[in-house]
């Protein structure tokens, strides 16, 4: 299962607790028109192919989770045991 969560405000983080730990891919940028984005705080490039590079998720412990200012976050939920995704 996944989560998308989208902060567009640019003052204020905010905050979920989650029951379960999952994988956090976090995607912001310096500024909202800016070229460059980063995943869980690291730039983002083609590689010398031109191919996207491995995307790799943040292990996220259960507990509150908190979310930056204009970001996208999803969190990716291996065992969340939803009945409607077996």
């Amino acid at each position: 299962m996944a989560l998308l969560v989208i902060n567009a405000d640019p003052q204020r983080t905010y905050d979920i607790a989650s029951p379960v730990d999952a994988e956090r891919y976090t995607l912001t940028a310096r500024q909202l028109q800016d070229t460059t984005v980063r995943l869980n705080g690291n730039t983002l490039q083609l590689d010398s192919n031109g191919d996207v590079p491995q995307l790799t998720g943040e292990p996220t412990c259960a507990g509150r989770v908190t979310f930056p200012q204009v970001g996208i976050t999803f969190l990716a939920i291996a065992n969340a045991h939803n009945s409607s995704c077996q």
